[in-house]
């Protein structure tokens, strides 16, 4: 009896682990997401700002996991400032953690985003976004 009890718990546990692995990426190939397509570090230029210079640093998954901004020979970097990252065909959209926004559209070649630059800001239920020009990202 203990025999047929120990197979039934085997069986069991084939069945769970045949439900479980297939969902666990182990010995699959993954697509990687369209966002993967940022992966590296991008110059920004503002057209309000041209003298600015700031650069997005962007992890294999495209996740924002850095932003540098030198002013004359003074650097801040910025550690994790990812809000949201979203890349739908060529259009793109960056969130950064202090409101910042880039939306644009990545030219065919994947290494130029145009389009624009905003600060949204929203406190309770009223939203204020500031147009703040146009933006080139350009793939370094």
């Amino acid at each position: 009896m203990a025999s047929r009890r120990n197979q039934f718990v085997a069986g069991l546990f084939v069945v769970a682990l045949l439900a479980v692995v297939p969902s666990c990426n182990i010995g699959f190939n993954v697509t990687p997401p369209a966002e993967a397509i940022l992966f590296g570090a991008w110059n920004v230029l503002l057209a309000s700002n041209p003298s600015l210079q700031e650069i997005l640093v962007f992890n294999e998954s495209g996740r924002l996991v850095e932003r540098r901004i030198t002013v004359g020979a003074t650097t801040v970097s910025q550690p994790d400032v990812h809000r949201l990252t979203r890349v739908s065909g060529n259009n793109v959209r960056i969130e950064t953690s202090d409101n910042n926004v880039f939306e644009g559209t990545l030219n065919a070649d994947k290494n130029i985003i145009d389009g624009k630059f905003s600060t949204i800001l929203t406190i309770g239920s009223t939203t204020i976004t500031t147009d703040n020009g146009g933006v080139t990202l350009t793939k370094i």
